[in-house]
This record gives C-alpha cells, structure tokens and sequence, in this order.
C-alpha cells in the first residue's frame, strides 16, 4: 500500500513538473512565431539565412512543445492506471478487514450457542420439575417457554450459521458490499419561531411581511404581529392590548378579510399617519321620543291649515 502511494505520489509530482516545462516551451513557441512573423511582415524577405534561422527556431519549440505535450499525456495514463491499482488494493485491505472482523464475530457465536442451548435446556427442564406444585404453575410456563426458545434458536442457528460464513467469503472476494456502521442521523436544529405580540384590532389594517406579502388584519380580531409593526399598531390606535376592557366588550368575531383601501397602513410612520376613516358597514340610530301621532281631517280639494296654527293638542286633533 505505502509502495503505491509512494509510487503516485511521485508520478503526480513529476507530471506538475512536467507542465511547468510545458508552459515555458509555450511561451518560447509563441515567441518563436511572433519573431518569425514580424520578420516576414517588417524584415528583409532576401535575407535567407535570418529566415532559415528564424524558421529554426521555430520548429525547434514546436517539437519541444509537442514532446511535453504527448509525455503528459503518457503520464496521465500512467497516473490513472496508478490510481486504479491503488484503490483495488485499498479496497482488498478493506474487504480483508470487514471478512476477518464478522468471522470473527461467527466464530464468537459459534462457540457461545452450544453452552446456551445446553444451560437454557438444563433451565427449562428443572422449571418444568415444578410445575405440578401448588406453585409451580409460573416456573412449568417458564421451562416450557425457554424450551421452545432453545429449539427455535436451535433450527434458526443451523440456517444462519452457514449463511454467515458463506457472507464472509462473499464479502473477502468482492460479490458483496463491505458492510457500513450505520451512520447517525443528522440533528435538524429547527431555528427558533420569530417574536411576534398579538394585539386586538379596534379597526382594519394591513402591513407587509418580511417577504414582502401584504398581510390583511380584520376589525375586532386578534393578530399575531412582528413586534415592531405591534409597536405601530399600537402608536396608530388601530390595535389594542389584549388586557383592554374593549376586548371582552367587542368580543373577537371571525370575518372575512377587508378590502385593502379599508385598511389603515401599519408600515407608515406615526408621527406622519393621518386620520382615515373607516367606511360604514352598519349604523345604530336612537330612537326619539317626539309624543304621540297626530290625526289631521280636510275637506279634499282643499289643504291642511298650517301645524302652526293649532293652538293646543286637542285643537290639533280636531283638525
């Protein structure tokens, strides 16, 4: 294992190395044409021993470059098979290790069933001894039990035994997955409900929420508020504590949402809100008490004397 790490280890660093030389036969190839360019374009055409060197050069960085460039590649392939070899052998130790640990546990059981079955046996016949006693109704139901158990266990055993051991080989030659501790359930910490004051509304209101959602309040019900939108509420008279005597009076009454024109702003500044009346949705009108009817007779084709003009009551009655 330490062998084929050392062995990629080393194939990584030299393949960094590698490109590193790359990168300068790059900049040399570019440079390269970049001179044999202005030549062509700003030099003396009829001078062919600066061309032929110039070309030279060239393709002296061309070659240079395409050589780190298929050694990469090379080495690319040298490291993945690398890799590859070094996973398989991890992964044999681990497999090595999980087969070994669960035979181990086999072996264990193995050689504490027999004992078991024999001392449970040994139990379960002494209870059953008692059961014919005055008292021994409980210890015959207790030997019966242990001695169906100890058959049960028996038969199971003679079944999973063989299935374990056959599990472990599967798992030491790669046909079955190595077997994982059971990892813990992440602990979701559920963040803290958000502080809200609930008030009782004396009138309709409305406010946006932290997304930014119009949210409508009804007139004589209770609502849950963001404190700081409560502090307004309460500044604007549009809410009430749930303490106020106004609450028992009005009582809390479930209505349907109000328009949103109804509704007094709750995100407006106090000290800048203005007076807005509410519209009318009822009226209650008191009755008053302006005496009994009258009764008026005329003649028809002809109109009433003026009410002035009746001295008394009873005059009034008489016309």
């Amino acid at each position: 294992m330490k062998k084929l790490q050392s062995t990629v280890a080393e194939l990584k660093q030299r393949g960094e190395h590698l490109a590193s030389k790359r990168n300068t036969a790059q900049a040399e190839f570019d440079a390269a044409q970049a001179a044999r360019q202005a030549f062509m374009l700003q030099g003396d055409l009829d001078d062919e021993n600066t061309g032929a060197k110039l070309q030279a050069r060239v393709d002296t960085a061309a070659s240079a470059l395409q050589g780190f460039a298929d050694a990469i590649t090379t080495l690319s392939a040298q490291v993945a098979e690398a890799e590859r070899v070094l996973a398989d052998e991890q992964q044999r130790v681990e497999r090595k290790a999980a087969s070994e640990s669960l035979a181990l546990d086999v072996a264990t059981i193995e050689a504490q069933i027999l004992p078991w079955l024999s001392a449970t046996r040994g139990l379960a016949g002494n209870m059953e001894k008692l059961a014919g006693l005055r008292f021994g109704f409980e210890a015959g139901s207790i030997g019966r039990y242990l001695s169906n158990a100890a058959g049960e266990v028996e038969i199971a055993a003679a079944v999973a035994l063989p299935d374990l051991h056959r599990y472990v080989s599967e798992i030491a030659a790669g046909r079955e997955a190595i077997p994982r501790a059971p990892q813990p359930v992440p602990v979701v910490v559920q963040p803290p409900p958000p502080k809200t004051e609930t008030l009782f509304f004396l009138r309709a209101a409305k406010y946006r929420d932290g997304d930014g959602n119009s949210r409508l309040i009804s007139k004589n019900t209770d609502a849950a508020l963001p404190p700081e939108v409560a502090a307004r509420a309460l500044k604007l008279g549009a809410g009430v504590p749930l303490s106020d005597p106004r609450r028992k009076k009005f009582g809390t009454q479930s209505q349907a949402l109000p328009d949103e024109s109804w509704c007094l702003d709750l995100d407006q500044n106090p000290a800048d809100a203005t007076s807005a009346a509410e519209p009318v949705m009822r009226s209650v009108f008191t009755k008053l008490d302006r005496g009994p009817a009258y009764l008026i007779r005329a003649p028809r084709g002809h109109e009433p004397e003026p009410m002035a003009a009746a001295r008394s009551v009873g005059d009034m009655e008489e016309r």
